[in-house]
């Protein structure tokens, strides 16, 4: 019986598959992966790296997996840190699928853009901006992280409007098992080449597979192509400022805002996250912004209402608020709409700017909740001794505020010793302390949130997802271990 690695050169192809240790190691000595917490470990070696080019090669990969019955781990951004459903699993397959990185069509009637999982944000808002077009994207993502595993992993939109909250249409996918399938209006036969357009999400049928591959981490199956929203690029564009000396009085404006249906891009961020982010200091601890776009028709008209409304609330119900007009000041000089729709430019990264490193904990809740969870982290920094104000604070409203995202970054320096052991010990706490008050962890991005969250799960929940997975990956060989 050949062995794994010749099945794969034989289906394939050999110029696919790497399988020597010493090109794995070449390849994989600069990729890291989060360790338990607060440190990165060196990345463990699969028995395999498979360099997909299309669906077929993904076939042919799970089909030898499944044979063999060894593990699949998909992974389809570029450079980086790898994200923790990506961490190769030992002695398995790494099926690499940024080789397919086309854009496949770009349809402005239907608003949709269909993609592969190698096309990167950079790639494709370069090649959206001449259409005037853009997907609604996450705050500042990394450009060569993949759009379609961004979408899987629930990352929340900029703009908090209900439409823009399901940026994926439908799809093509693998199963653990190797069969094809496709959701939503993309699942009738003949596909494109029919009546459907492939922009109606859910089904076929009155189930919703597409719920099974957000937030798996590449455990229910391999995304092949996905069709994504997109939008006409607002123009023109006026950004404000609204400065706050509270996060409670920051909540309570973008509340108001919201149910005025006012704006597209609205989020909070604290004054260590707005001096990472813009490169400039806010006067006051908390900053909403708010990005006033003007759409195909009556662009102009639609910002002035807009703008007339937003100063009446502002003077009516918050005169203490500190606003202006980002970019009608020397301090900012620029209009950050322009920073807020694509991804991040600069280098360092963001995230890495202020100490060399970071933890993240981001979970969903509700938006008047936010100011609880902001006192729990505080008093956790005080007690271990930690300063808060190295502690990066966004909040990202959802469906006009319904709910909310919020994210804290810790943000600390790899080198020293006694920093790490600090965050090490601080992030367990806090992440105890946030489920204590109620947060929904919705993406899982290492085995310590895992544990905390599953220990708490009901137990007939936990049931029904060992029973969806076994179903739909008999032998186990889906990316084993991370969530399920």
């Amino acid at each position: 019986m050949p062995n794994p690695v010749l099945r794969l050169e034989n289906a394939l192809g050999r110029d696919k598959v790497i399988s020597n240790p010493l090109a794995l190691k070449h390849l994989f000595r600069r990729l890291s992966v989060p360790g338990p917490i607060g440190a990165h470990q060196p990345c463990s070696l699969p028995l395999a790296l498979v360099k997909a080019g299309d669906s077929k090669d993904v076939q042919a990969a799970i089909e030898v997996a499944n044979h063999h019955r060894i593990p699949v781990t998909p992974r389809s951004s570029k450079g980086g840190p790898l994200h923790y459903g990506s961490h190769p699993c030992p002695g398995g397959i790494l099926l690499d699928l940024s080789p397919m990185n086309r854009i496949l069509s770009i349809d402005t009637k239907n608003r949709m853009v269909k993609i592969q999982p190698g096309v990167t944000w950079v790639q494709l808002t370069r090649q959206l901006s001449p259409h005037g077009m853009m997907v609604m994207n996450p705050l500042l993502p990394l450009p060569e992280r993949s759009v379609i595993t961004t979408l899987l992993d629930r990352e929340p939109p900029l703009n908090p409007k209900f439409e823009m909250g399901e940026p994926l249409l439908s799809m093509e996918l693998i199963w653990p098992t190797g069969e094809r399938f496709r959701t939503g209006s993309a699942s009738p036969i003949g596909y494109p080449s029919n009546f459907a357009d492939g922009t109606y999400p859910y089904g076929p049928g009155p189930i919703d597979p597409l719920r099974l591959l957000q937030g798996a981490l590449g455990t229910m199956g391999v995304v092949t192509w996905a069709n994504v929203k997109v939008e006409w690029r607002p123009n023109p564009n006026k950004t404000f400022l609204l400065q706050s000396k509270s996060l409670e009085q920051a909540v309570e404006l973008v509340y108001a805002i919201q149910r005025l249906r006012l704006g597209n891009e609205c989020l909070i961020l604290n004054s260590t996250n707005f001096k990472l982010i813009f490169g400039a200091q806010p006067a006051e601890r908390w900053a909403a912004l708010l990005v006033l776009g003007g759409p195909r028709w009556f662009p102009d008209e639609k910002i002035a209402y807009e703008e007339e409304a937003l100063q009446d609330l502002l003077r009516d119900k918050f005169p203490s608020v500190l606003w202006e007009e980002a970019g009608a000041s020397d301090e900012i000089g620029h209009d950050l709409s322009h920073i807020l729709r694509k991804p991040c430019d600069t280098a360092p990264y963001w995230k890495t700017a202020l100490k060399g490193a970071y933890e993240d904990i981001f979970f969903i809740t509700q938006l008047e909740r936010a100011p609880l969870f902001m006192d729990s982290v505080k008093e956790a920094c005080k007690e271990r001794g930690h300063d808060s104000a190295c502690v990066g604070v966004y909040v990202q409203p959802l469906e006009y505020a319904a709910g909310a995202h919020m994210e804290f970054h810790f943000y600390y320096d790899p080198a020293e010793k006694k920093e790490k052991e600090l965050i090490n010990s601080l992030i367990p706490d806090i992440l105890e302390r946030a489920l204590d008050l109620g947060a929904h962890f919705t993406r899982i991005n290492s085995p310590l949130v895992a544990k905390a969250v599953y220990q708490r799960v009901e137990p007939n929940y936990k049931r029904i997802l060992h029973q969806t997975k076994k179903l739909l990956d008999p032998n186990k060989i889906m990316n084993p271990g991370k969530v399920l």
